[in-house]
């Protein structure tokens, strides 16, 4: 199933890929659009949900989640856990923030317990999950990072599973989205 956001600028669906399952494709032209992005996300997050970010460095995967973060009711200022590979932030729901970046196998990733982080008690955001996408979980939104030209971000972003098919919905439902 494929479902296309239909929203106004900021916000703008820039491609429709009908081959691949639940593709949708967003361009967010500047960090305040990308801390809203990520807020209507957070406001949207429920126990269980998991979201992959892929992207260069400097790409604004940390900016959303600082989004995210609003969304969810955290306090405080929220930094990549570049060196901690996972910080855990209390809001409305539990928020693990994890970056595998760091990791020389992705392995390591189920070495080190962080699979219990996910489909849990929070939300789970993992940065650099390219690095471990062989042991991916089965239900997940995935948003790959593109940076153009013109320093706009171009958001890739896939859909696996009833859940956070779901919250997609919630999101097209958003008056910011156009409607629903």
């Amino acid at each position: 199933m494929v479902i296309i956001i239909s929203d106004p600028k900021p916000y703008t669906v820039i491609k429709r890929n009908r081959g691949e399952k639940g593709l949708l494709i967003k361009k967010i032209p500047a960090t305040k659009d990308m801390l809203e992005f990520g807020q209507l996300i957070g406001n949207n997050l429920r126990p269980g949900h998991l979201i992959y970010l892929v992207g260069r460095l400097g790409a604004g995967k940390t900016t959303l989640v600082q989004g995210i973060a609003q969304g969810l009711e955290v306090k405080g200022y929220i930094t990549s856990p570049s060196f901690t590979l996972v910080k855990e932030y209390q809001g409305r729901i539990p928020l693990y923030h994890m970056d595998v970046y760091r990791l020389d196998d992705p392995e390591e990733f189920l070495d080190l317990g962080f699979d219990e982080y996910i489909h849990g008690d929070g939300a789970a955001v993992i940065e650099w999950a390219d690095r471990i996408e062989h042991i991916i979980m089965e239900e997940f939104l995935r948003i790959e990072f593109i940076v153009d030209a013109n320093d706009v971000r171009i958001l890739h972003m896939k859909v696996e599973g009833k859940e956070h098919l779901e919250l997609v919905k919630e999101l097209k439902k958003n008056a910011c989205f156009g409607g629903g």
